[in-house]
């Protein structure tokens, strides 16, 4: 088998792997909602969320907002009624102090299960094989409550109601500040005190951003587009990023280091797009801007 032959059999297999994983998260975050979440109040739930309580917010971002079950009319009550008990806030603060260790961010970590049954602590450590990584846990929950049906990243609607979605994209526009200028410096290239976090990130906050900008029918939020471009650095970050791959070794290193993990990210986000994670990010970062522009 030649090399390309070979390279398909790898991707194949990744993605074989990656559903597997996925349908085992999904598997897992059900019967934890169900068995504990549930019981709990909306208050309660929201309050472990700020807490650091990885299993909580992963719960949610993987049964609530997304999934099979994500449009239930009782899950979608259970998670509208978690946003208006400062649902967006609770994550918010994580992501705002994006200057300081994860440890201090992240507790009760708790475990998810893995291929073959295995069971996976929740760490921070990019490492052990199908772990989570701990700051895109915290993006991932608001990629899925700002999901909309528009453009060429094909991303699917999410499980809230209009209004509310609203309610979020408006929230996240106006306080996500402190994590912009931070993700922004492609100097320093750090967060959570870490590099690798800061590619990973990277990655995700594209995808977040165009669910910002973009409303379902596939117009550019003007009002939203216009709180986001107040915050220092994004501007320059989304036209630097165009760029990477062809101008910053040392950012194609450390994606190069972390190529399984955004692989993973990036496999249905751009998929049309042929190429590496760095290549899709400019992408992203270029149309995000187009529709900017035209706001």
């Amino acid at each position: 088998m030649g090399k390309k032959g070979k390279k398909s059999s790898r991707q194949a297999d990744g993605k074989k792997a990656g559903g597997d994983r996925s349908i085992a998260i999904y598997t897992h975050c059900r019967h934890h909602f169900h068995k504990t979440l549930k019981k709990l109040s909306h208050d309660a739930v929201v309050s472990n969320v700020r807490k650091g309580y990885l299993q909580t917010t992963l719960c949610i971002s993987e049964y609530l907002a997304d999934g099979p079950d994500s449009q239930d009319p009782e899950n979608r009550r259970f998670l509208k009624n978690l946003v208006n008990e400062g649902l967006v806030s609770a994550v918010h603060e994580k992501l705002n102090r994006c200057d300081e260790s994860i440890d201090a961010l992240s507790e009760g970590a708790g475990t998810v299960i893995g291929e073959n049954g295995t069971l996976l602590t929740l760490t921070s450590d990019r490492n052990i094989e199908g772990s989570v990584i701990v700051p895109t846990i915290w993006l991932n929950l608001l990629i899925r409550i700002t999901k909309v049906s528009a453009g060429s990243l094909k991303v699917s609607a999410g499980s809230l109601d209009p209004i509310t979605q609203k309610k979020c994209v408006n929230l996240i526009s106006n306080e996500i500040g402190k994590f912009v200028l931070h993700i922004s410096d492609d100097v320093k290239c750090e967060l959570y005190q870490s590099k690798d976090y800061w590619i990973q990130c990277a990655c995700q906050f594209s995808l977040l951003l165009f669910n910002l900008i973009a409303q379902p029918t596939g117009v550019i939020d003007v009002e939203v587009t216009r709180a986001l471009v107040k915050h220092e650095g994004l501007l320059s970050f989304l036209v630097r990023s165009i760029f990477w791959e062809s101008n910053r070794p040392d950012i194609v290193a450390l994606a190069d280091g972390n190529s399984s993990v955004l692989d993973q990210m990036v496999q249905d986000s751009s998929s049309s797009i042929e190429g590496s994670a760095l290549k899709k990010i400019g992408f992203a970062s270029a149309g995000i801007l187009a529709g900017m522009m035209t706001a």
